[in-house]
């Protein structure tokens, strides 16, 4: 069945990808090989003197709580419709490409690349999203866009905007632009229009079947995920 020969082909690519990694499934069981690995991390943030541990998302009062977004991490961004989700998270995607260098892979499920373009344009230049639609722009207005447009072609910054993706498709990706890449942040946009790979199971299945399998990703990779998710 197709169903089978797609998750055949993913766990494949998986395992090709932690033994390119290095990865070790049976490795460091043992409390004092994890304990090594935890003290790496501590003496990081000792070293870094009180600064973020995880990637700063440039809003400030967000990172000091958080102290930023965390490696392995899933998190869930929800709420109403047309309050602004997908704003603050591209917000977030540009941040963190521009301020880090670290790679941010953005699945965006309902929005076209070219509408995202424009928000990512916006943020940029400061430009409001209205005058840009309408073509309203002045020379000065029309300059900063030009440059906001190059600085953005600078940074590592992937869209994808396929329809229908599947968390074993969008892994794969992930996966690949990880290895070329080295993508420090996966944002999924959003929750609701991740393809089931069971149609017949019950909604609430169905999504948390999808959630495990993204925080399995972001553990796998060693990345933070941030799924959107409608109220």
């Amino acid at each position: 069945a197709a169903g089978d020969t797609e998750e055949l082909l993913q766990s494949a690519e998986k395992h090709i990808f932690q033994i390119l990694e290095g990865q070790e499934e049976t490795a460091n069981f043992e409390i004092g090989n994890i304990l090594i690995d935890a003290w790496d991390r501590i003496n990081e943030r000792l070293e870094n003197d009180g600064s973020f541990s995880g990637l700063p998302t440039g809003f400030t009062d967000f990172d000091a709580k958080t102290n930023g977004l965390q490696p392995s991490e899933l998190i869930i961004l929800a709420a109403r419709p047309s309050m602004g989700k997908t704003a603050l998270a591209c917000n977030w995607a540009v941040n963190i490409a521009s301020t880090t260098g670290r790679g941010v892979l953005f699945f965006s499920l309902e929005q076209s690349r070219l509408e995202l373009a424009e928000r990512f344009l916006c943020i940029r230049s400061k430009i409001n999203g209205h005058k840009l639609r309408s073509g309203d722009l002045d020379e000065a207005e029309r300059h900063e866009l030009m440059q906001a447009s190059q600085e953005l072609s600078e940074i590592p910054l992937f869209i994808d905007d396929k329809p229908g993706r599947t968390v074993g498709q969008m892994g794969a990706i992930a996966r690949r632009l990880k290895r070329q890449h080295d993508i420090g942040l996966m944002i999924v946009d959003y929750l609701q229009f991740v393809e089931p790979e069971d149609r017949h199971a019950p909604r609430e299945q169905q999504i948390a079947v999808i959630t495990r399998r993204l925080k399995n990703i972001g553990k796998e990779l060693g990345i933070p995920i941030v799924a959107l998710a409608q109220l």
